[in-house]
Order: structure tokens, then C-alpha cells, then sequence
């Protein structure tokens, strides 16, 4: 099962897995009954909203006592580039980070787990590493959106630039994001029964290629039969899944 607020994701991921259900919905406010979920996974979702500690309360809500949820993402703070100016590539990086809603969510899986009851916890760190100079349009992305805030001067953005230009001309381009994996359970109650739940099945389509530029908010699901995992492998560092 999956969840998005626009009509248009979810008619690509209905292409590609007919036999799924896909439905309009939003991370605030899920079309779920009460306990109606055994599994729910947000994937590079969080940090596009303003306040991540609703969305916790809605997937606490529509999980079943004993349901697994898992939160991916990175933290847009802690963003590693190669550069010939560290100074002014750590200034690009926050300020790229301070246009973002919350871009220090993935940092606060834990506590925002913790603060909803959630139980069980367990949390990874898996460092993406880019290398490819194909990539070079979002680094400069950066740069522009830092001067666009005035955080930096347009002869910072050009020199900075030019700097990662010539890096990936010369196959020494670097870029490394930490992608932070949170999982935890929601607890039984003393005494409880399990229920049946809902069962059913989800696997993401392709991420929309989208740079760092950030999509429509998403959530997915999932279910104990196909076990929701807890590690995650490298993504490019792209808006919030088409999950």
C-alpha cells in the first residue's frame, strides 16, 4: 500500500504495480482506521514538513499495538562536499538547509519516537557517496540557492562554482550524505491479543529525478509478512520519495 498527496504519483505507481493500492492522502492525516496498519515506513518525507511530531502521532494512530514503523532521511545539515573553500561549502550547506522545513528532522527520528510512546528502538547511519559528475547540477544548485538568500555573495557562488566544476571535469568530485534509518515499535498493551491487521505488500517505484529540490510530502506502508527492513541502501540525495 501507498500513500501521496499528488494524483500524478500515485497514477505512476499504480502503472507500475497494478495490483497494489494507492490512494490520496496525506502524512497529517492518513486514510486509515484506528490500529488499521502492521507496518508504515516514511522514506526522505520529514523533513519536508513543519511539525514531523504530527505525522509520528498519525502513524502511532493507524498502527496496530505491535506495528514496526521506519523513518529514512537525511539530514540536510550534515551534507559532505569536497572543496577547495571548506569555509564558504559549510555557510552553502546551512544555508541550503535553513530553506528547507525541517532540515534536522532525520537527526530527531529517535527522540521524535521516543516523545510518541514508540518502543523497541533502533537506529543506523549509512553514508551515501557520490562521486559521479552527473551529479555536479545539484551541488551548484546549492550555491545558487545560498547567494539567492544573500547568504553568500555572487563572487562566492561563481569561485565555489568553479571550484566543483573543475572537480568533476577531473573526475574529483565528491559528495557524501549520511541517511539516517529509525525504526521502533508501537507497544502492546498488557494483556493484548494481536489482530489479524491489514495485510499487504509495497515496493517503492523509481525516485523521481528531481535534484535537490524537495517533492509532494509521502508516507508508505508496510506489513510483518514482508518484513519492514531496517537498514537502507544509497539513494541520491533527492526530494521526499515517491513512496
Amino acid at each position: 500500500m501507498g500513500v501521496d498527496r499528488d494524483d500524478r504519483m500515485i497514477a505512476l505507481a499504480a502503472s507500475r504495480r497494478p495490483n497494489a493500492d494507492f490512494r490520496i492522502g496525506d502524512a497529517l492525516d492518513l486514510p486509515f482506521a484506528d490500529g488499521e496498519l502492521n507496518g508504515y515506513r516514511a522514506e526522505k518525507l520529514y523533513h519536508e514538513l513543519p511539525d514531523p511530531a504530527r505525522a509520528v502521532a498519525e502513524a502511532r494512530r493507524v498502527l496496530a499495538p505491535g506495528g514496526r514503523i521506519v523513518l529514512i532521511g537525511q539530514d540536510w545539515d550534515t551534507l559532505v562536499l569536497d572543496s577547495d573553500h571548506p569555509g564558504l561549502t559549510r555557510t552553502i550547506v546551512h544555508a541550503r538547509a535553513d530553506t528547507i522545513a525541517s532540515p534536522r528532522a532525520a537527526r530527531r527520528y529517535r527522540a521524535l519516537l521516543l516523545d510518541a510512546g514508540f518502543t523497541d528502538l533502533t537506529t543506523e547511519v549509512h553514508t551515501a557517496v557520490f562521486t559521479d559528475p552527473a551529479l555536479l547540477p545539484m551541488a551548484t544548485a546549492m550555491a545558487d540557492s545560498a547567494r539567492t538568500t544573500g547568504a553568500i555573495t555572487p563572487a562566492q557562488a561563481a569561485a565555489w562554482t568553479a571550484d566543483q566544476t573543475a572537480r568533476a571535469e577531473t573526475g574529483r568530485f565528491f559528495l557524501a550524505v549520511p541517511l539516517f534509518v529509525t525504526a521502533a515499535t508501537r507497544p502492546r498493551p498488557r494483556n493484548h491479543r494481536p489482530a489479524q491487521g491489514l495485510s499487504a505488500s509495497h515496493e517503492p517505484p523509481a525516485v523521481p529525478a528531481g535534484g535537490l529540490g524537495a517533492g509532494a510530502p509521502r508516507t508508505s506502508t508496510a506489513t510483518p509478512d514482508q518484513p519492514v527492513p531496517q537498514s537502507a541502501g544509497a539513494e541520491p540525495p533527492g526530494g521526499a520519495s515517491a513512496d
